[in-house]
């Protein structure tokens, strides 16, 4: 009977997958490529990795893919997003590629970057920042042995002050109470913290009883700035 298999390989990561199968096959590990639905790579059926560069990072940020992934790897008992390269790097490639076609393409800016890193925290969501492609996959290795001394049984993730995740992440924004986070969350519909990322100023000020100070406040919690 041959080994079971130990890490799933999306098999659109591409290039990687070589590279993933030589690694993984020289620390001992079998692999196996398949279309996952969720995360890129995953170990034992409890360690989900979704690996990005720092350019796909900020493109998923603005088409919304960041936090559906995010969501999505909650299943795991164990999840993680790696961001390979320089993320400054990155942001500036992004911003020159805007301006020499016209200021026409979307951008994402470092404020909106720092706001995924926020909210992706609040959700319990790992993100770390590696520079080259061999650390991503040595601490994914590193990561991998780790979860074999821990009990699966025993994880569980830390319960929210609040039920409403995106108004518990609200109540981070300077004096803004409780009170206000579920007011905001309950006449925006806003069920989930991706959602957070639709909110404009104007739609704050519609709300009876937030000021333009308060709003802008929440603005800031949750871009950055």
């Amino acid at each position: 009977m041959g080994k079971k298999v130990d890490v799933l390989i999306d098999s659109r990561e591409g290039k990687r997958i070589e590279f993933a199968q030589d690694y993984f096959k020289e620390k001992g590990l079998k692999t196996s490529v398949k279309r996952l639905d969720v995360a890129d790579y995953v170990y034992k059926d409890k360690v989900a990795v979704e690996y990005k560069t720092a350019e796909d990072y900020l493109s998923s940020i603005l088409d919304g893919r960041l936090f559906k992934q995010s969501k999505r790897m909650q299943q795991y008992p164990y999840n993680v997003i790696l961001v390979k390269g320089n993320v400054n790097n990155a942001l500036s490639w992004v911003e020159r590629a805007r301006i020499a076609n016209g200021k026409k393409m979307p951008s994402a800016t470092n404020s909106e970057y720092l706001g995924s890193l926020s909210s992706l925290f609040i959700n319990g969501q790992a993100v770390i920042n590696v520079i080259t492609r061999k650390q991503a996959f040595e601490l994914m290795w590193r990561i991998f042995l780790k979860s074999d001394k821990e009990k699966t049984e025993s994880v569980e993730r830390p319960e929210h002050k609040l039920k409403n995740k995106p108004a518990t992440y609200l109540t981070c924004a300077d004096y803004v109470g409780k009170n206000t986070a579920l007011l905001v969350t309950k006449e925006l519909n806003i069920t989930c913290l991706e959602e957070l990322l639709n909110i404009k100023r104007e739609d704050l000020l519609e709300i009876k009883g937030i000021k333009e100070k308060t709003a802008d406040r929440i603005l800031t919690a949750i871009y950055g700035g």
